[in-house]
C-alpha cells in the first residue's frame, strides 16, 4: 500500500523536464522585435516562451540570439503539439483508467496505469529534448554552464512549494548544485543514476539550509497530503502511508543538456 502512495501521488507532481520542457503551457512575451540588435541584454524582444524565455533572461541573451532562439521556441511548440494530438486520446484514457482504479480499489492496475502515463511522459521528454539541445548550443560555454547550474538549482527547490527562502539560502543552495552538476551531468540518459543524484541533493538542501521552522511546515504539509489520499482509498485500504518529504518522494529527474 506504501508504493500505491506513492506512485500515485507522482501522477500529479512529477515535473516532466528539467532542461528539456515543452514551453506552450508558458506566458509569451509580446514586445515588438527590434529591427536591429537590441544594445540592451536580458531585454525580450522577440516572441519567446517557458524554458527558453527564461534561458533569454537569465543568461541576458542578445536580441540576434534572441531571434534565433525563437525559431528553435517555434519549432519545438509544433512538434510538442503534434506529440499531443497523437497521443492525447491515450492519455485521457490512461488518466480515466488510473481514476477508476484508485477508485475501486485495485492497486495492481492502478500502478500498471501509472507507469503507463510515465512511460508516456518519457516520450513527451524525447521528443522535447532536441529543441532545447539546440537551444544550449547557442550559448557560450560559460553561459551554458551557468544555464545548467540554475536549472539544476532551481529543479532541487521545486517540490517544497510556497517556501520562501532567503538569498542566503539561495546562494546555498546554488552551491550545493554546483557540488554535484558535473555527476548529474555525466549521468546523462541514466534515470536512476539522476534521480539518486537529485534525491540526495534535496535531502541535504532539507537538513543543512532550511530551518526547522521550515523544515515543520514541510512536515505538517506532507502528513496533511497523506491524510487525504488516505481519504481517498477504498475501506481495505486501511494503513495510512507515511508522510513524504520532497527528498523521498519519487520524482524522477529528467535529462540535462550536455551540449
Amino acid at each position: 500500500m506504501k508504493r500505491m502512495a506513492l506512485t500515485v501521488a507522482s501522477v500529479a507532481c512529477v515535473p516532466l523536464f528539467l532542461f528539456t520542457t515543452p514551453s506552450m503551457a508558458d506566458s509569451t512575451a509580446t514586445t515588438k522585435p527590434a529591427t536591429t540588435s537590441s544594445p540592451l541584454k536580458n531585454v525580450i524582444d522577440v516572441k519567446l516562451t517557458g524554458d527558453f524565455q527564461e534561458m533569454a533572461k537569465v543568461e541576458k541573451l542578445d536580441h540576434d540570439t534572441q531571434v534565433k532562439l525563437s525559431a528553435i521556441n517555434a519549432d519545438q511548440t509544433a512538434a510538442m503539439k503534434k506529440f499531443d494530438d497523437a497521443h492525447a486520446g491515450e492519455r485521457n484514457q490512461l488518466k480515466a483508467t488510473l481514476k477508476q482504479a484508485q477508485a475501486s480499489g485495485s492497486n495492481d492496475l492502478a500502478m500498471k496505469t501509472h507507469d503507463s502515463l510515465v512511460a508516456l511522459d518519457a516520450q513527451e521528454r524525447k521528443t522535447a529534448a532536441p529543441f532545447m539541445d539546440a537551444a544550449v548550443a547557442l550559448l557560450t560555454h560559460d553561459q551554458q554552464n551557468d544555464w545548467k547550474l540554475y536549472k539544476l538549482t532551481k529543479e532541487i527547490i521545486s517540490p517544497f512549494h510556497g517556501l520562501k527562502l532567503t538569498d542566503d539560502q539561495m546562494s546555498q543552495t546554488k552551491t550545493l548544485a554546483a557540488s554535484k552538476l558535473a555527476a548529474f551531468i555525466a549521468a546523462g540518459d541514466d534515470d536512476k543514476a539522476r534521480k539518486a543524484i537529485l534525491m540526495s541533493l534535496r535531502e541535504t538542501f532539507e537538513k543543512t539550509i532550511l530551518t526547522s521552522a521550515q523544515m515543520a511546515a514541510i512536515q505538517h504539509d506532507a502528513a496533511n497530503n497523506a491524510s487525504k489520499q488516505t481519504a481517498t482509498m477504498t475501506p481495505s485500504a486501511t494503513k495510512a502511508p507515511a508522510p513524504m518529504t520532497p527528498s523521498t518522494s519519487s520524482v524522477p529527474a529528467t535529462r540535462p543538456s550536455t551540449k
